[in-house]
């Protein structure tokens, strides 16, 4: 009876152990939603683009999101009277600007990713330019999915008093 019960507990130490173990992968998060996706990859470009290392700044993320949902209609195009850029103050000098993704070759057309170009796409390349290498002090990707594609805005914390 007594190896029995070494047994049953030598067993339940090695199912706790186990069980502590379970879930450890790192930290890493593996996006599964095709906006997830879309957040993560443009995340990823313009992290590379600034050359630096910004998490997605949740309250820039909801204000990306909201521009998006207050900007386009139920099949990705714009309201009348909205623009693909939105700006707002945040202090003195510095700002929160939200871009919404265009088209290639038309800056006036949303761009919408559908699921197929997600599930293709390991990698996109942007262009960021030197003042807003030199003046963006936040970052964040926010996406919304319209009717079979996703939209992607992008909103930067503008400080610019780091131009001096």
């Amino acid at each position: 009876m007594k190896k029995m019960k070494r047994f049953v507990a030598v067993l339940l130490v090695g199912i706790m152990a186990l069980a502590m173990l379970t879930a450890c992968g790192g930290g890493s998060f593996t996006p599964t939603s095709d906006v997830e996706k879309a957040e993560a990859l443009y995340m990823d470009a313009f992290n590379t683009a600034l050359g630096a290392n910004y998490e997605n700044d949740a309250d820039l993320e909801k204000l990306a999101k909201q521009v998006l949902d207050d900007s386009l209609d139920e099949d990705g195009n714009l309201k009348n009277g909205k623009g693909m850029i939105f700006s707002e103050a945040a202090g003195n000098s510095v700002y929160r600007v939200v871009t919404i993704l265009a088209q290639q070759g038309n800056k006036k057309v949303p761009y919408g990713i559908t699921s197929e170009e997600l599930a293709n796409k390991d990698k996109v390349i942007v262009n960021v330019e030197q003042t807003t290498k030199k003046v963006t002090t936040g970052l964040a990707v926010g996406a919304v999915k319209k009717g079979d594609k996703v939209y992607v805005a992008i909103a930067m914390t503008k400080d610019m008093n780091l131009m001096k």
